[in-house]
């Protein structure tokens, strides 16, 4: 069983022209048209698709829609929001980021949160444990590598 997201929005003729596919084993299958152009997805454990993706060629904004029961629902976030990766841990915890900024969402709501890192690499979340994430922090005029384990509530 898997998902692909495949499309775009052209420039030439605005709008997106996107949709959903799923395969079950006999081929892949039309599931749902969706109006973003997409850049990440991942299915939750509701089996809920998540797509991470722009809303116009050449945008700078990201947005987020969640496909439940064939409707696509929007995930508000704040007008700064423009992550290219996602990592999901359930329904109610997926976060996304990109080199400067780090975010996650209940689900109803995208919201930003503090890192201490300068720039952003890599996260990975435990089903059940933390939060790791990785890159680099500034150490006076030097940059270095660090890996931070987030344990508690997202601040």
């Amino acid at each position: 069983h898997a998902w692909m997201a495949r499309g775009a929005c052209p420039l030439r003729t605005g709008g997106c022209r996107s949709a959903l596919w799923e395969y079950r084993g006999l081929g892949w299958l039309p599931r749902a048209p969706v109006d973003l152009e997409p850049v990440e997805l991942w299915v939750d454990e509701r089996d809920r698709v998540w797509l991470l993706g722009r809303d116009a060629y050449g945008s700078e904004r990201s947005s987020v829609a969640v496909l439940t029961d064939g409707e696509w629902t929007r995930v508000a976030a704040p007008s700064s929001f423009g992550q290219v990766r996602m990592v999901g841990r359930s329904a109610t915890e997926v976060w996304f980021f990109d080199a400067a900024h780090l975010f996650v969402s209940d689900g109803a709501v995208i919201r930003e949160v503090s890192t201490p890192l300068e720039r952003i690499e890599s996260l990975w979340v435990e089903p059940t444990g933390p939060l790791w994430i990785g890159g680099t922090e500034r150490d006076g005029d030097a940059e270095r590598g660090a890996v931070y384990r987030l344990t508690g509530a997202p601040r």
